[in-house]
C-alpha cells in the first residue's frame, strides 16, 4: 500500500525584515530550542495570535450556549412551578426551596455578569466596537 503524499500549499512569498546580530542569534536560539528551523519560528510566532483569537471566539460560542441551556432549564422550572401553584399543590417547603434558589440564581448571575463582562470587552476589542 503506497503512502499519499499530502500536497502543501507552496510558499512563493517573502517578507524581509532587518535585524541587528544579536536580535537574529536570540531568533535562531528560540528557533533551535523548539526544535525548529528560523522561517517556521518567525511563521509560527507570527500566526499565533490568529490562533489564540479562533480559541477565545470558540470559547465565547460555547459560553453564550450554555448559558442559553441554562435559561431554557429555568423557564422550564418555572413554567412547571407556576402550574402547581395555579392548582394550589404548592407547599411551604416548596416556597422556601425556591427562595434559596432564587438567592443562588441571583449570586451565580451575578458572577456570570463579571465573567461575560471581560468576554464582552474581548469582543469589543476584536470588533473594535467600545
Amino acid at each position: 500500500m503506497k503512502k499519499e503524499k499530502r500536497k502543501r500549499e507552496k510558499r512563493e512569498t517573502e517578507i524581509k525584515i532587518r535585524l541587528t546580530a544579536k536580535e537574529r542569534e536570540e531568533i535562531r536560539e528560540l528557533a533551535r530550542e523548539e526544535g525548529l528551523t528560523v522561517s517556521e519560528y518567525i511563521r509560527k510566532q507570527a500566526l499565533k495570535r490568529q490562533a489564540e483569537e479562533q480559541a477565545k471566539l470558540e470559547m465565547e460560542r460555547q459560553l453564550v450556549y450554555q448559558v442559553r441551556r441554562i435559561g431554557i432549564n429555568l423557564n422550564q422550572m418555572a413554567k412547571s412551578l407556576n402550574i402547581l401553584r395555579k392548582k394550589g399543590k404548592l407547599e411551604d417547603k416548596d416556597k422556601k426551596f425556591l427562595k434559596s434558589l432564587e438567592v443562588k440564581v441571583e449570586t451565580a448571575f451575578g458572577e456570570f455578569k463579571e465573567v461575560f463582562k471581560g468576554v464582552l470587552n474581548v469582543s469589543q476589542y476584536r470588533t473594535g466596537k467600545k
